[in-house]
């Protein structure tokens, strides 16, 4: 589903008469309130476990000769939200990626214990910084890459066709969860009790399926 059917559902979930909402934008009234709270469930949904399956990217890119900090945001344009565990390499980009050389990124703390001023060469550590800049020792050298496995940041629903990254068979999760606004709003205890059901037993389904493997599952109560 996407954004607007997804904010239909709602209403045809909470019983709300009509058949709107007939777009996501300049919604007034109930509708604007439906809208609304379909945006919290979506953002609370991906906000539960900061390593799903579906918030997962890799990135590529080419370090410059003599660059040691890279802005993830500003260098890469990366959404970034955090690096998966063990989750960044380097390669001369002339052997390519058969070549590659996995690089630890390690506490930005241990990083500057380990640096050394001007070495330059193939990396074989990196750390994060505090403003979320990826720091490379040595100093890269000419004629390197770099892969980046990372998750992103939630993403955010503005527009008609917008649709969520997570897969379609838990979309009725961000429904569910919207209508246990709407019964909190509406003082609805019935439609409550069930509405949380379905959204827990989605939810629960959705931690073994789309968390790693060696995370740890947290189902819901």
């Amino acid at each position: 589903m996407n954004f607007l059917e997804i904010a239909k559902r709602v209403r045809q979930e909470c019983g709300i008469s009509g058949d709107g909402p007939s777009n996501v934008s300049g919604q007034v009234g109930m509708y604007a309130k439906i809208i609304g709270w379909v945006q919290a469930a979506h953002e609370e949904l991906q906000q539960l476990h900061s390593e799903w399956n579906f918030d997962w990217a890799m990135a590529e890119n080419p370090l410059v000769a003599g660059q040691e900090f890279y802005g993830l945001a500003n260098d890469w344009g990366l959404d970034f939200k955090k690096a998966q565990d063990g989750g960044l390499y380097v390669y001369r980009t002339a052997d390519g990626p058969a070549a590659k050389t996995w690089v630890p990124i390690v506490d930005w703390a241990m990083l500057r214990a380990l640096r050394t001023p001007n070495i330059t060469g193939t990396p074989i550590y990196a750390a994060m910084t505090p403003d979320e800049r990826l720091c490379f020792h040595p100093i890269p050298d000419a004629g390197i890459t770099a892969v980046l496995e990372y998750y992103q940041n939630p993403k955010v629903m503005s527009d008609n066709t917008d649709t969520p990254r997570m897969p379609a068979r838990f979309h009725m999760a961000i429904v569910w969860r919207a209508v246990m606004f709407w019964c909190a709003h509406d003082e609805n205890p019935a439609l409550m009790q069930s509405a949380t059901q379905n959204y827990r037993e989605l939810v629960n389904k959705m931690t073994i399926t789309e968390l790693p493997k060696m995370a740890d599952m947290e189902p819901l109560a």
